[in-house]
């Protein structure tokens, strides 16, 4: 695999993981945060591994009511370096409280969307709902932010598992969860995926520890996979905007 191919798979792993249902099964009172640490592991098809870890926070900044609609606004942010690829960058939604549970759709129910990249001092604002409806439908575009698969519906090939004990910053927890699978295709590429979802009620958005194995077929031969740890590593309260002037 060239360097420059890796790259692109690099910067897809960190951005772009396979969240089903995001990492939001429940929503914990205003102020609440959690922070994941994201292992990525790209196996080529040739046998080698190349990791890359990263790191995502979530955070509960604040709330309001949009036409009688109370909504909760939950900050994103995303940070992780390979192959020469620093990446940092905060997605901010105010999102329909509804929909932030477990069977939730969030993406659907978006009434605000801030992009912030503080590298070079980018922000971008959408509050029209007729233009948030039509950037969360395209799936590119959601794709280069992350978001289309962190705040995503729930997948309809899903299924409970039974409890399995994860060891997580909350300690040794019997955690229940959902395992699901997964196909797309792109022309003559197509991905499959297999992920497993452990939730815990003592997690503030409720998902302990997520795993999908991935591989993607390009006409018909497989070419390499990845897996994707995404782990509970710290949360706790009185959560900040990192872009709080921002609405």
């Amino acid at each position: 695999m060239s360097r420059s191919a890796l790259t692109c798979l690099c910067f897809f792993l960190i951005c772009n993981t396979a969240w089903c249902e995001g990492l939001i099964f429940q929503l914990p009172p205003d102020g609440y945060w959690s922070s994941y640490t994201i292992d990525n592991t790209l196996i080529s098809a040739d046998g080698p591994q190349s990791k890359y870890p990263a790191k995502v926070t979530i955070r509960s900044v604040g709330k309001e009511t949009i036409e009688k609609i109370p909504c909760r606004w939950i900050e994103i942010e995303i940070s992780g370096e390979s192959a020469g690829i620093s990446i940092f960058y905060i997605n901010k939604l105010l999102i329909a409280e509804k929909a932030l549970q477990a069977g939730g759709d969030p993406l659907k129910e978006v009434y605000r969307w801030i992009y912030y990249q503080p590298e070079n001092n980018e922000t971008r604002t959408i509050k029209d709902r007729k233009k948030l409806q039509a950037l969360f439908e395209d799936q590119e575009r959601n794709e280069e932010h992350g978001l289309n698969r962190i705040l995503c519906g729930p997948y309809e090939d899903s299924k409970p598992i039974t409890p399995q004990t994860i060891q997580s910053k909350l300690g040794k927890r019997d955690c229940g969860g959902i395992l699901a699978t997964f196909s797309k295709q792109h022309g003559t590429r197509s991905t499959h995926e297999k992920i497993i979802i452990r939730l815990h009620p003592d997690s503030p958005f409720g998902v302990v520890r997520w795993e999908s194995l991935s591989r993607p077929q390009s006409d018909g031969q497989t070419d390499g996979a990845y897996h994707q740890v995404i782990l509970l590593s710290d949360y706790g309260t009185n959560a900040k905007s990192a872009i709080p002037d921002q609405k």
